[in-house]
């Protein structure tokens, strides 16, 4: 029987923020596009639609 489920939505729990980034990052790479951290930051917590417009 499940009595609680635990929601990690802003990373608190769990870093995949920086997993992410890397993901992005090496993606970003293939097509000689490049990321930092700073362009990527101002998408943690948002959509990544901006991202992809980056992109």
């Amino acid at each position: 029987m499940t009595k609680a489920i635990i929601f990690d939505f802003d990373g608190l729990i769990v870093d995949t923020e920086s997993v992410w980034f890397e993901v992005y990052k090496e993606t970003f790479q293939e097509y000689n596009v490049g990321l930092t951290i700073e362009k990527f930051s101002k998408v943690i917590g948002t959509s990544d639609e901006s991202l992809w417009k980056y992109f």
